[in-house]
């Protein structure tokens, strides 16, 4: 408990905006990492069970847009910045793939979401 509020400290004090419960969940999504033939977000370790929101930035957050203009026509300038429209198009890709449309992005999200795969093109239903 003590190192998650550390973390939640550590982030606020740069700016990145922490959901209530995230830093228990999964550690802040804070780059891409190529795996399974797919860029996806994920933590400083390599671990895919990562989170980010609002007010994120980085690399992680450039795989997101990337994929969600890539497999949900978003439309996003892919400039690493999670701002309104990001969280609006994450909400609207959650909604469609039947998660919690929260504009957060977690581990239940990734699960949910269609992916980008190299050749593949948009996989649906890759990590389910």
């Amino acid at each position: 408990m003590v190192k998650s509020l550390v973390l939640v400290a550590a982030l606020a004090a740069t700016g990145v905006v922490v959901p209530a419960g995230a830093a228990s969940a999964a550690p802040h999504c804070s780059k891409w990492y190529y795996a399974y033939n797919i860029i996806l977000p994920a933590a400083s370790t390599n671990s895919l069970d990562c989170t980010m929101g609002r007010g994120s930035y980085g690399n992680a957050v450039r795989a997101l847009q990337s994929n969600l203009n890539l497999c949900y026509n978003a439309g996003l300038t892919v400039d690493g910045d999670f701002g309104g429209a990001t969280e609006t198009a994450l909400k609207a890709a959650q909604r469609r793939d039947g998660t919690a449309a929260d504009g957060v992005y977690g581990p239940a999200t990734r699960r949910a979401m269609t992916w980008f795969r190299d050749s593949a093109g948009c996989v649906e239903d890759f990590f389910r």
